[in-house]
């Protein structure tokens, strides 16, 4: 039983942290909806851009 809830969080971890990168390259190339209101954005999201 301890096996199989170990296995199960590991799973869910990978996929949060692939979740979280993918949003993270979605929201470096787009911009803010709000009337051009967009709070800067740390370094290392900003390497993500495709352009």
């Amino acid at each position: 039983m301890q096996k199989k809830a170990c296995a199960i969080a590991a799973i869910l971890k990978k996929m949060i942290i692939k979740t979280a990168v993918f949003m993270a390259i979605l929201d470096a190339n787009q911009a803010c909806g709000f009337w051009g209101y967009q709070e800067s954005e740390p370094k290392s999201v900003k390497k993500l851009r495709k352009f």
